[in-house]
């Protein structure tokens, strides 16, 4: 199938892997990103109130992303549009309809039920063929609003980008710590790890962005996905808190993890059940928990490998994306 990605440039690298797992499934793919400002739109902008002199066109990001999918989508044949945290709206998909009448257009929202999704997933509802969400809670509750379109679509493990290069030494000095959190500072996050870091036998290292807003912590900086990946690989413990929002699901860093061999912590949910995860990985109930937890785990080496060893079995074997698409109806 001819398949057309719009979804972000992020360092996450979602919507590359998403076109990778859809050509190994055969498909052949294009990818447009819907948040990447061209040329022609920065120039617009800086126009000011001259705008008006270059002719009718789009106010806004969103609106230019939706006339650059159009040109894209008329410049050959599509038989189905994936929109990943799309900014597409209703009026684009009636006219990609026009052009393509048997066009699948599958919208997934991976991100958890901000107050600000909800209204952007009802928009375009009625106009696509599938909505996919990643957290079962939030599922199931878009189930019961909205309609049977919608339908749990789990995160995953990409074999072409969750996958460990060579390590340098300094790479290997730099990420090798007791207990690492990669991730973006939340208010919540940072009250945990504050308190965490309040114990001094417990060694946390930070990676991420937002973390200047805390009193107490530092980040080492932001990452990319591969350097991500390395922490992981090398770190003794990795925390994975995910935001207090969750609906029982997981977020990309519970698979990144255990994709490169790495050990998490992350909340208890009852999903962990479900996937068949319940006895493969290691979690908490209350944050107040976790520095035994991590005392326990920092000195049972044995223990730790073996659960990290189990869940890397376990998401190579039945959490691929592949196996995420391959599932998908309509491709």
């Amino acid at each position: 199938m001819n398949v057309l990605v719009e979804g972000p440039h992020w360092m996450g690298e979602w919507s590359e892997i998403v076109c990778a797992a859809l050509q190994n499934l055969g498909h052949t793919t294009r990818l447009h990103y819907h948040n990447v400002k061209p040329l022609a739109y920065r120039l617009h902008r800086c126009l000011g109130p001259l705008q008006r002199l270059v002719g009718n066109t789009p106010a806004d990001l969103p609106a230019w992303s939706n006339r650059q999918l159009l040109q894209m989508a008329a410049a050959g044949p599509l038989d189905v549009l994936i929109s990943i945290q799309g900014k597409i709206d209703a009026a684009t998909l009636r006219q990609l309809r026009i052009m393509h009448p048997r066009l699948r257009v599958v919208f997934w929202f991976g991100d958890v039920l901000f107050d600000r999704a909800l209204p952007r997933i009802t928009a375009v509802y009625d106009d696509v063929d599938q909505v996919l969400i990643s957290y079962r809670g939030d599922c199931e509750r878009l189930q019961r609003d909205l309609g049977p379109k919608v339908t749990y679509f789990p995160f995953g493990v990409s074999s072409a980008f969750h996958r460990l290069g060579p390590l340098s030494p300094v790479e290997k000095k730099r990420y090798s710590v007791d207990v690492a959190f990669v991730g973006t500072r939340y208010p919540e996050r940072d009250q945990i790890l504050t308190a965490i870091a309040a114990s001094p036998d417990l060694d946390l290292a930070i990676w991420g962005r937002s973390w200047r807003k805390s009193r107490q912590l530092h980040s080492r900086g932001r990452l990319s996905m591969p350097d991500s990946l390395k922490v992981h690989h090398l770190a003794k413990i990795s925390l994975n808190i995910h935001h207090h929002l969750t609906n029982n699901g997981f977020n990309m860093k519970f698979y990144e993890i255990p994709s490169v061999g790495g050990f998490q912590i992350c909340e208890w949910q009852p999903e962990l059940a479900a996937m068949g995860l319940e006895d493969k990985v290691a979690t908490f109930r209350q944050p107040g928990e976790l520095p035994d937890l991590l005392r326990y785990y920092l000195t049972h080496d044995e223990e730790r490998r073996r659960l990290a060893e189990r869940c890397a079995a376990h998401v190579w074997e039945h959490c691929t994306y592949e196996q995420r698409f391959a599932n998908l109806v309509g491709l």
